[in-house]
């Protein structure tokens, strides 16, 4: 057990010195790893799966076991990147957003799993920060306002979440939402089973 993972270990330790003069930001999932360099360069390695398309491969390869630079979504204005599960979100430096694969099929109205990235629509242009969770997507505006998209609140289309503002910080969960105000309050919001909103169920 303990040489498997000390493998693991050594080849992610190996990809960020690899990139540690430009890299920005690490992100990692179940079944992928991303760097977002600071030049907008993305790498990543990982499982692909045909059919989903994690890592936007143009040739729809199954997996890749060594850092790769992706192409699709490699953009000189890549700004942010989120990523849960087969879940992905890049955020750019026009306050744009951007995803792929099988994401497209939650945020996008009729989106396919290609690995094309395509824009997330409805959002105002003043995002600053996003977080990607399974089956919904956050974005934050400079103004500290919260929208939400996907389908996990019942539409892809972005909707402004109302009752909160002056938000700092944001993080989509399953079917949760979390957000922090300026204040250093905590808010919540989605599924309450479990304890998942810390409050009794």
């Amino acid at each position: 057990m303990f040489n498997r993972f000390k493998a693991v270990l050594i080849v992610l330790v190996g990809a960020l010195v690899w990139f540690e003069a430009s890299a920005d930001q690490l992100v990692g999932s179940t079944n992928k790893a991303m760097v977002l360099q600071s030049n907008g360069d993305v790498i990543g390695w990982g499982s692909n799966n045909r059919s989903s398309n994690y890592l936007s491969l143009p040739d729809n390869m199954v997996s890749i076991s060594t850092p790769e630079l992706l192409t699709e979504i490699s953009n000189e204005d890549n700004l942010q990147l989120s990523s849960v599960g087969n879940i992905s979100l890049l955020l750019r430096r026009d306050g744009s957003v951007w995803t792929w694969g099988d994401a497209k099929r939650i945020f996008i109205e009729g989106g396919t799993s290609t690995p094309a990235p395509e824009q997330v629509t409805g959002l105002p242009s003043n995002i600053i920060a996003v977080s990607a969770g399974h089956g919904h997507g956050l974005a934050l505006t400079s103004g500290g306002k919260v929208w939400s998209f996907g389908t996990s609140f019942g539409g892809t289309a972005p909707i402004e979440v109302y009752g909160i503002s002056d938000i700092i910080a944001i993080q989509a969960g399953s079917t949760t939402a979390y957000a922090i105000k300026s204040d250093g309050s905590l808010w919540a919001w989605g599924e309450t089973s479990s304890g998942r909103l810390g409050v009794a169920d």
